[in-house]
């Protein structure tokens, strides 16, 4: 039965989307709305530091993960075949053989080990890109697991402090209002995408499990949904992808981002507001996901009772969430240059 589902779920996803993945298609479209929201202050001070637009600006923090140690001990930007999402096209701006890919050698020399991350053998700047609460939680909090001191929820915040003329807070190097807006673009598009921030935890029946309550065991955890699968790959990446928005279609998205609402409290609580609601928006991704036993792979298998269904409310999520993503991050650099 796991197997017939997967199935259609593999076929409804190649009818419905082209597999772009949350940048640099998504994280593209994520600044183009957010150049359309900006105050004409901010507009102006944003061009003037970083001498690209949002939309193009949005892809940087990945394009920084085509930056690899050599055995030398030195950092070297490559265009790799196995990530070619990580360079071309959408790095291009980047990719100049000059200062800017001297920032990006930088940079991740910079992130590389100033943390605590377990993460294999690349550096702590990878790990800036997620958080992994359980959906059994209603919100973000330090103490939970899945929560780190260099998780999705700080990075941003240290990067929005850098943008407020303070020094870059402590187990992260931002050395200038340039770098602090690379970081922002990227990482509140990430935010919008819930399984960057909300995760179940299995043990190895399949079963959903609680890793704040007892003690908590590694081996429940799958990686924001990397290591669960469908008959499409991971399912975090099926969750990345998004469909291939005309442009009609885009400019009605860009017209729709005035409507979505101003987040309630000051703007110094907006990223954990909006960390939060990822979290209850990853409860809906998985309230009708049902589990599989852990395969021999480490992985573990996911399907839905109406895979169909469930591909027809993922793009619907999809499309709010970009857009959410997008007026965010514009009020967010608002609020600093009004």
């Amino acid at each position: 039965m796991i197997l017939r589902i997967l199935t259609c779920v593999t076929v409804l996803l190649m009818t419905t989307s082209n597999g772009w993945a949350w940048g640099p298609k998504g994280h593209a479209l994520v600044g183009e709305i957010a150049d359309g929201q900006l105050s004409p202050n901010a507009k102006a001070q944003v061009s003037a530091i970083l001498g690209f637009t949002l939309s193009e600006s949005a892809t940087w923090l990945d394009c920084v993960k085509s930056v690899y140690k050599k055995p030398t001990g030195e950092f070297k930007f490559e265009e790799s075949p196995a990530h070619p999402e990580w360079t071309r096209p959408s790095c291009i701006p980047f990719m100049d053989g000059g200062p800017e890919i001297e920032r990006m050698q930088d940079y991740v020399s910079r992130n590389w080990s100033n943390c605590v991350y377990s993460g294999g053998t690349r550096g702590c700047h990878e790990s800036y890109h997620f958080a992994d609460i359980a959906i059994q939680r209603d919100g973000y909090a330090d103490d939970r697991i899945g929560a780190a001191e260099h998780d999705i929820v700080h990075t941003a915040n240290a990067a929005i402090a850098v943008l407020r003329g303070m020094p870059s807070p402590s187990g992260f190097s931002i050395k200038d209002k340039k770098e602090a807006i690379f970081i922002l673009a990227h990482l509140i598009g990430d935010m919008h995408q819930p399984l960057h921030v909300g995760s179940v935890y299995l043990d190895a029946d399949g079963k959903l499990v609680d890793p704040d309550a007892g003690t908590y065991d590694p081996a429940t955890e799958n990686r924001g949904g990397n290591d669960l699968v469908t008959g499409a790959g991971n399912f975090h990446s099926e969750w990345d992808s998004i469909p291939d928005y005309s442009t009609a279609q885009k400019t009605q998205m860009i017209s729709d981002a005035r409507l979505v609402p101003v987040t309630a409290g000051p703007a110094d609580e907006w990223i954990k507001a909006w960390a939060s609601e990822g979290i209850m928006n990853s409860r809906v991704v998985f309230a009708d996901a049902k589990y599989g036993a852990k395969l021999a792979t480490g992985k573990w298998p996911i399907s839905f009772e109406d895979p169909a269904l469930h591909v027809q409310d993922e793009n619907q999520i999809k499309r709010g969430q970009l857009i959410k993503a997008g007026v965010r991050l514009a009020r967010l650099l608002n609020t600093v240059w009004p």
